[in-house]
């Protein structure tokens, strides 16, 4: 009921100021686990995926530091997102969106780890990919186009601009370069320019070894990196 609530007042708000277009709806499972991965452009990246998700529950990863103020404390907690501690280890966190997505519940995750500085698509890390092969779920590629304009890092208060949220086909987690491949997807689907495509090349093969040398069964590694949306 809490969740319902508080994407009620997001449609609301939204109607308002930022007025969401979704494509591709229909590539999210109507039951069953998906891991969601998105573009971080923008405080608003946040609202508008869960959204855009709906009407099933997704699960947002983010940074602990946002329960600080009471009243996204009382959001976060009653929206049951998963909290990670940054510049510490991972390894709960990884666990639990592991269980949230084997208990077959959506979990929407932002790999660039932090919100994009020029509007560019950063390299991701590889703690998402890892997730989804532990727990053997597809993932769902998303782009948000909009919301960068909207309300980019260095503005201090948003403007109104239509937000475009742009699902794409399942990919499995098993995909030889998966990283690369889901960088150039999401980059499509937000059209946006990609920052670091050599370093996310790389970052892209050694994700595909990490998961087998990382000690195997529901064992994270620490070393796979963990991104979440932030309010830096």
């Amino acid at each position: 009921m809490f969740y319902r609530a508080v994407m009620l007042g997001i449609r609301i708000w939204s109607l308002l100021l930022w007025p969401a277009r979704v494509e591709g709806h229909e590539h999210l499972p109507d039951h069953g686990a998906a891991l969601i991965v998105a573009n971080h452009g923008s405080l608003l990246d946040i609202p508008a995926v869960a959204q855009a998700a709906g009407p099933r529950h997704a699960a947002f990863v983010a940074r602990r530091s946002l329960t600080d103020g009471r009243f996204m404390d009382r959001i976060l907690e009653g929206t049951d997102a998963i909290l990670i501690e940054p510049g510490s280890s991972d390894r709960a966190a990884l666990r639990q969106i592991v269980s949230e997505l084997k208990a077959g519940n959506q979990v929407v995750i932002f790999p660039e780890g932090t919100r994009s500085k020029d509007g560019r698509l950063q390299a991701f890390k590889g703690g998402a990919v890892l997730s989804a092969k532990i727990a053997g779920v597809p993932i769902i590629p998303c782009g948000v186009e909009g919301a960068f304009a909207a309300w980019p890092k260095h503005r201090r208060w948003p403007r109104r601009r239509t937000i475009h949220v742009r699902f794409a086909g399942p990919v499995d987690p098993d995909t030889e370069d998966i990283l690369e491949q889901l960088e150039q997807t999401v980059a499509q689907l937000a059209r946006i320019e990609r920052a670091q495509v050599e370093a996310s090349t790389s970052r892209g093969k050694q994700s595909g070894h990490g998961a087998a040398e990382s000690g195997g069964g529901d064992e994270p590694s620490h070393e796979a990196g963990l991104a979440a949306p932030t309010g830096d």
